[in-house]
């Protein structure tokens, strides 16, 4: 006789949903067994050495058919290989075997968040883990696992780096990526060839991973900690922050690294010879943070730090009551699919200063940033979430300078910042901007270009002033050598009604400053 068996999660919420009665058959306790496949399968590693294990009441999610439920482990101490046992709510006949159209899938840890369906599984490496002296975190190192049978063999996903410290007080360390690449977040995950891989990053990724000390303290020197990563070549090499109480310290490899599946690069004494410094908060005018060009305290049209200002439309000087391309200055038609002066068929692809909000509302050398400075910004700073002043954001400190700024969130969740150059897509629709959000800051994104965002001007020292050319007047006046509003002889620069010092969208007598009526 074919044996049935019957997996039931939660069963009495399930039955009290319907509303037919049918009679429920015997629950069945199922076991599954978890065979060790390689050394970086498991979940502890003994005292920083190179054999990991499955521990007491590891928990796994086990997923038939896109249903999954909690299998708890029965060991009671650690080994390599374990046992878990749970319910689910799926009709499988075992005898026969399930198809690879319909497979068992398996997950550690357990999250009640992941989710999967017949080709896949979706959950979350986060980019703020907790360390553990001598192995991963509790579980950290994730695992996935496939199967037409009560076995089930689990692959590790990811890799990562393992260091240890020469130094007392440090709270916590990030390990960041210098190329920008993802190395975190929300991630389906599916097999090839027979073992798995990341199939995509799906949302919240975050070129860097910051690990604490456990239970809020600090690391133990001497002791191996393990940052847990997607597999990754940083081409450009990597960033790693030192933070105590009351100082930072980096240290910095332009090396390329590989992040391997399975395997965790070491990197002894990792803040050997290194010396914290202590920052101070650039609250007004224009922060030296080691750059190539300087950064404002704080947003166009705000006048602290936590205050995220105004928003602005691409290449717009004012903000709106509603932000749509019917009202957008370059768009042809009220569409997003043609533009008449920033395209990327023969128009510009930086915005002039004359559509440049912090040049028009801060005049002289203040400016919304390239691509370029808010990568450099990005790539050679240290960026701490944090609170200040009642208000989330990131505090970015500087780089060979002991300043820092704080950038705040523009909604409740995120920060999202314009720069001045548009992004690389043939109908021009959307410019380059930087994304963060309490999990981590993200590379360079693209941000439709009708949007509202906010803007964190920079300081360029450089910029050429325009140099008065002597005509030889009998009155002796210079007169110089291009426009208001250019950089240059060639450019037309801005447009000026009599007497306002402010360009306009509209020149007429209504708006004029001086009219009476």
């Amino acid at each position: 006789m074919k044996r049935i068996v019957l997996l039931v999660l939660a069963a009495s919420s399930i039955l009290a949903s319907c509303t037919r009665e049918i009679d429920a058959p015997d629950q069945t306790e199922i076991t599954i067994t978890a065979e060790i496949v390689d050394e970086s399968t498991r979940t502890l590693v003994e005292d920083g050495g190179s054999k990991v294990f499955w521990e007491a009441n590891d928990e796994v999610k086990i997923f038939i058919d896109g249903t999954g439920t909690k299998f708890t482990s029965t060991l009671n101490e650690p080994a390599r290989v374990s046992k878990f046992t749970g319910n689910i709510s799926a009709l499988i006949n075992f005898d026969e075997g399930l198809s690879d159209d319909t497979p068992m899938w398996g997950l550690y840890p357990y999250r009640d968040d992941a989710t999967a369906d017949n080709e896949s599984v979706t959950t979350t490496l986060p980019s703020e883990q907790i360390g553990r002296a001598g192995s991963f975190a509790h579980g950290m190192n994730i695992t996935l696992g496939k199967s037409q049978s009560y076995k089930m063999a689990f692959y590790n996903v990811f890799g990562g780096v393992r260091f240890s410290l020469t130094q007392e007080g440090i709270k916590s360390v990030t390990f960041r990526n210098r190329d920008n690449e993802l190395i975190a977040g929300r991630v389906k995950l599916t097999f090839k060839d027979g073992v798995p891989f990341v199939k995509q990053v799906i949302e919240d990724g975050s070129n860097s991973i910051t690990i604490n000390a456990p239970d809020g303290g600090t690391f133990e020197t001497g002791k191996w900690y393990y940052i847990v990563a997607l597999p990754r070549t940083l081409s450009k090499g990597y960033t790693m922050t030192f933070h105590k109480e009351n100082g930072l310290a980096t240290r910095v490899s332009s090396n390329s690294v590989t992040i391997s599946r399975g395997v965790f690069g070491s990197i002894k004494e990792a803040d050997k010879d290194l010396t914290f410094s202590e920052y101070t908060l650039v609250t007004s005018g224009a922060a030296d943070l080691g750059l190539s060009v300087k950064w404002a305290a704080y947003n166009v049209g705000s006048s602290t730090p936590e205050n995220c200002g105004g928003c602005y439309a691409w290449g717009e000087t004012e903000t709106k009551a509603e932000y749509r391309w019917s009202n957008y200055f370059d768009s042809i038609n009220g569409s997003g699919s043609e533009f008449n002066k920033y395209n990327n068929d023969g128009g510009k692809t930086k915005l002039d200063l004359r559509d440049d909000v912090a040049h028009i509302k801060w005049g002289r050398n203040w400016r919304i940033p390239t691509l370029e400075e808010m990568e450099e910004l990005l790539n050679d700073c240290y960026w701490e979430f944090t609170t200040y002043n009642d208000v989330d954001g990131y505090m970015v400190y500087g780089k060979g300078v002991n300043n820092k700024i704080f950038i705040p969130f523009s909604t409740s969740e995120r920060g999202h910042y314009w720069t001045s150059t548009l992004a690389d897509f043939a109908n021009a629709h959307a410019a380059s901007n930087l994304l963060f959000f309490s999990g981590g800051v993200s590379p360079m994104n693209a941000c439709s270009r009708e949007r509202g965002l906010s803007v964190r001007p920079v300081y360029d020292d450089t910029a050429s002033e325009p140099e008065p050319v002597d005509l030889d007047l009998p009155s002796g006046l210079k007169w110089a050598t291009y426009n208001v509003g250019a950089t240059k002889p060639e450019e037309e620069g801005d447009f000026y009604a009599w007497g306002e010092t402010e360009t306009k969208e509209e020149y007429g007598w209504s708006n004029y400053f001086d009219s009476i009526i």
